[in-house]
């Protein structure tokens, strides 16, 4: 348990963590959209620890088809857009289709990053992060989201801080999530 305090420090995914991931329900998914995140999530942390070290994995699936692509990454980041199959999922999905799910080592939430991607990309409706340690984190965007407000907001937390570290990253996310409902981003 020590090493789970410790943010910054990787840890190994067990049978456990994996057993213990929650079915996921988000009311305006139907039954089978739900089936599916809860699945994808269960098969990303048991590619995690089967075959990439507990590092950082990424399904990017269809919420509708079930149309899916994985990138494998190292202890601190995964890019699922280095999958070329990826980008033409993006690139040719409608919007707010597309369900982005990764792991992190450390117990770490959403990193700014996260945000990120998500806010960017028009094509994904929802992200979640999934903790070595089986927790699920998970945000979606409702009809309600604006893209220029959350940008614009995001942005202006960010240039409060003179530098930017692990630290500033927790605060900048920790501040934006607080208020993610007002801008359309639903968090479960």
């Amino acid at each position: 348990m020590e090493q789970a305090k410790k943010r910054d420090h990787k840890i190994y995914v067990t049978d456990v963590a994996v057993n213990k991931i929650s079915r996921t329900f988000i009311p305006f998914l139907s039954e089978k959209q739900n089936e599916l995140i809860y699945k994808n999530h269960v098969a990303l942390l048991q590619t995690a620890k089967d075959k990439n070290d507990s590092n950082e994995v990424a399904f990017l699936f269809d919420l509708n088809t079930g149309e899916s692509c994985i990138k494998m990454g190292d202890e601190s980041e995964v890019n699922i857009f280095l999958n070329p199959n990826a980008v033409s999922m993006s690139a040719h999905s409608q919007d707010k289709t597309l369900f982005l799910a990764h792991n992190h080592p450390s117990t770490q939430d959403f990193s700014y990053s996260d945000i990120g991607v998500f806010l960017l990309n028009d094509s994904f409706g929802g992200i979640s992060v999934v903790s070595n340690l089986g927790d699920v984190h998970i945000l979606f965007k409702s009809d309600r989201f604006d893209f220029y407000r959350a940008y614009e907001y995001i942005s202006f937390i960010r240039n409060e801080y003179d530098h930017y570290d692990s630290e500033a990253d927790r605060a900048i996310v920790k501040r934006f999530l607080k208020n993610s409902e007002k801008l359309g981003i639903l968090q479960y």
